[in-house]
């Protein structure tokens, strides 16, 4: 059966023919079958002559030659003329569907339940044979349930376990790939909580109805950072969700600015491609670069908004200040800041990625129909006038 594989897999690689040994998936339209195993080819006569040349030169050098009266052609979607060009210069007997192969049912259509018949039986017979037990219907059911909860628990315990304790054994040269790994979570389980009693008080928190619940468990055990304090102002509704993480990375200063690659051993020329005048970093590039500043500039004076300190992290530290305010521009600035932002981020790209070069009062025209957009969606209702005027472009 190897040599045969070996004269397969060459067969596959000079006419492109598809084998599958001992499967029973159909996706070819024709196949061959030879003892225990499955060719699927092309349904042309050259594809079925490549196969049985081949087939025949391993006949000539092993000795084994296909029975003819044990294999079929099974065929589908084929002309007539074709399909007895195939048969007659094979030999071979053609197939009906639908067939079994390896024991599971195959057709070259949907199978229906009809196909299932004799393993449907096996199983009713098997459930009958409870019968001898004198069992009700209500303890078949339990048993059932028992054994389908308890099996994998059980056999554990039987193989793995045995007589050791599972919170002290150590992976043995028979243990499965699934269960080291097992014991690895277990390691690190009593690493975190600090020991035995430990580890088996933090899976009982993590209990609902006598079932151990992951998202509890994951939740302990996750990294847990300092919740900052403009977190719940830069994801909200009146931000879009592409502005909020790009602000959330301005704020950490994780934008691949030319500073920050220069840092990863990244050779480039740190020149600011908006103002073409200083070192491209995230202070420069959204607050103190000439063309930045003019757009802040023009923004503030749309809202009417005086003395702002162009600094990210205290103008979001401004808007917490004032995150109770009920008017609209101390609500609604942290969407023009993201917004600024991140338009600030898609033009520097712009002129570095594809060669475009927009001046400032496109970018600030794009801000206020983004923001505006936004606030209509977001607020469902009539707006005051003071909005409404401030926001038309």
């Amino acid at each position: 059966m190897e040599v045969l594989s070996r004269i397969l897999r060459v067969i596959h690689q000079k006419h492109q023919v598809t084998y599958h040994p001992k499967c029973g998936k159909l996706g070819l339209n024709h196949l061959i079958f030879a003892d225990d195993l499955m060719l699927l080819v092309r349904g042309d006569i050259l594809s079925v002559l490549a196969v049985t040349e081949s087939l025949n030169s391993f006949a000539q050098m092993s000795g084994l030659h296909a029975n003819p009266e044990k294999t079929s052609i099974y065929m589908g979607g084929i002309n007539p003329g074709i399909k007895q060009a195939i048969l007659t210069s094979t030999g071979y007997t053609e197939g009906e569907f639908p067939f079994r192969y390896l024991g599971v049912p195959l057709n070259e259509g949907k199978l229906n339940k009809a196909m299932f018949a004799d393993l449907l039986t096996k199983v009713q017979k098997a459930l009958h044979h409870w019968s001898n037990y004198k069992l009700s219907y209500a303890a078949k059911i339990s048993l059932l349930n028992s054994y389908s909860d308890s099996s994998w628990v059980t056999w554990n315990f039987t193989y793995n376990i045995k007589s050791g304790d599972f919170w002290t054994m150590e992976p043995k040269s028979y243990h499965s790939e699934s269960w080291r790994c097992i014991l690895k979570v277990r390691n690190n389980l009593l690493e975190i909580a600090g020991g035995i009693p430990e580890a088996i008080a933090v899976l009982k928190d993590c209990m609902q109805q006598n079932k151990l619940k992951l998202h509890l468990l994951y939740d302990k055990f996750r990294c847990k950072g300092r919740v900052v304090s403009w977190a719940r102002i830069v994801w909200t509704r009146a931000v879009l969700p592409k502005h909020s993480v790009f602000t959330m990375l301005a704020m950490q200063q994780r934008l691949a600015t030319v500073d920050q690659l220069q840092r990863r051993h990244i050779m480039l020329v740190n020149r600011c491609v908006l103002c073409k005048e200083q070192c491209e970093t995230h202070q420069h590039l959204f607050f103190k670069c000439r063309f930045s500043a003019s757009v802040w500039q023009g923004i503030l004076a749309w809202m009417n908004v005086t003395g702002r300190t162009m600094n990210l992290k205290k103008e979001l530290h401004w808007i917490v200040a004032r995150r109770q305010s009920r008017h609209w521009k101390a609500k609604w600035f942290v969407s023009y800041l993201s917004a600024v932002v991140y338009s600030l981020w898609e033009e520097r790209n712009l002129r570095i990625l594809q060669g475009l070069e927009h001046d400032s009062a496109y970018v600030i025209r794009k801000v206020q129909y983004v923001v505006k957009i936004r606030l209509l969606f977001v607020t469902h209702s009539s707006l005051d006038d003071d909005i409404v005027e401030s926001i038309n472009v």
